[in-house]
């Protein structure tokens, strides 16, 4: 991080001016706002889901739910993902698990975005489906 603050700085020095503040201000606006990019990058997103799915406080998230709970409803999303076609699971996959957007994705795929608007809403309603009995609220009788 110091380094590209560095970097940004000396490839950036023209936009210095010194009416506006001292250079270890303007310094500390690079480094926050690289900070701020990063943060916000897909990558870092990712690798915070990542580390995220089989922690400890996401199996207790709900009061109710037990570990295993958490991991049944984790393997009943994977095998609906399974029950997509190769073309809507991968649409799911970089929506849900990459961050993309919609337009990203049919850029990535060289894909129309109608044509993966489609994708995503069938596999949406496929999933739908496949996941009724963890999506309905269950009712007591």
């Amino acid at each position: 991080m110091l380094q590209d603050t560095f970097l940004r700085s000396w490839d950036g020095s023209e936009s210095y001016d010194t009416q506006r503040g001292r250079v270890p201000w303007w310094l500390m606006g690079i480094a926050r706002n690289r900070a701020i990019d990063l943060l916000r990058s897909r990558s870092h997103q990712a690798r915070l889901r990542e580390q995220e799915r089989l922690s400890p406080q996401t199996q207790s998230a709900d009061a109710g739910d037990s570990g295993a709970d958490v991991l049944g409803v984790r393997r009943q999303v994977v095998e609906a993902l399974r029950g997509l076609t190769a073309v809507q699971r991968q649409a799911i996959e970089l929506a849900y698990y990459g961050g993309f957007t919609q337009a990203e994705i049919a850029r990535e795929l060289g894909e129309p975005l109608g044509t993966i608007k489609s994708r995503t809403r069938d596999a949406m309603e496929r999933l739908r489906g496949l996941l009724s009995s963890i999506i309905e609220p269950k009712r007591e009788e």
